[in-house]
């Protein structure tokens, strides 16, 4: 999709991209190899964007969010005896954020806050530890 939205914004004077990658791309844990391993490829591709499409004044980074309440997570937690108090443990602050936590990292790049800011890799994970 942004290779398709890249050459508009190109046109139109730039813009910011931000690709929602996974604390699991940047530091794995067991049984999550094809997972991890789409997210580590998802944000080396983030810097490669951002590489390519900086003489269009284009911004390309990601943010890795890790145990955040979503649909997904909340039914995974209801179906999956134990599995958000492992999520909780493996996180320095022993919680699971808020959907809204995530959206700080990301208001922050397309903001004018984040006009330097390309090719990196925004962490909201609360301390996320591979257990």
């Amino acid at each position: 999709m942004a290779s398709r939205l890249a050459p508009k914004m190109a046109a139109t004077g730039g813009g910011s991209i931000i690709n929602i990658i996974s604390v699991g791309g940047l530091k794995p844990s067991a049984y999550q190899g094809f997972y991890a391993s789409l997210k580590a490829a998802l944000d080396a591709m983030s810097k490669v964007m951002a590489a390519e499409w900086a003489d269009d004044n284009i911004r390309v980074n990601a943010v890795a969010p890790g145990s955040y309440h979503s649909d997904l997570f909340d039914s995974t937690a209801a179906a999956v005896p134990g599995f958000q108090e492992g999520a909780e443990s493996a996180c320095l602050q022993k919680r699971i954020a808020a959907s809204e936590e995530i959206l700080g990292p990301i208001l922050f790049l397309v903001s004018d806050m984040g006009s330097y800011t390309t090719g990196t890799t925004l962490v909201a994970d609360g301390g996320y530890m591979v257990l």
